[in-house]
C-alpha cells in the first residue's frame, strides 16, 4: 500500500489488519489481548474487520503485542 496516495481511512484499515495478522501469528486470542491491552473485545473485533479505532486503543494494542 502506498501511504502517500491512500486515504486516511484506507491507511487506518491497513494498519488494523496488520495488527490482526500479528495477533494471529503470535497465537493470542482476542480475549487475552483485550485483557492485556486494557481494551474491550469489541475493539479487537473492529481491528480484525479493518475498522478504525481510537489512537489510544491502537497504542495499547501495539504495546500489548510487544511492538
Amino acid at each position: 500500500m502506498d501511504f502517500s496516495t491512500s486515504s486516511s481511512a484506507a491507511i487506518a484499515s491497513a494498519l488494523c489488519k496488520r495488527l490482526e495478522a500479528i495477533r494471529l501469528s503470535k497465537n493470542i486470542s482476542q480475549a487475552q489481548l483485550a485483557r492485556q491491552a486494557g481494551v474491550s473485545r469489541s475493539t479487537l473485533t473492529r481491528i480484525a474487520d479493518g475498522k478504525s479505532i481510537s489512537l489510544d486503543s491502537f497504542v495499547r494494542v501495539i504495546k500489548a503485542l510487544g511492538l
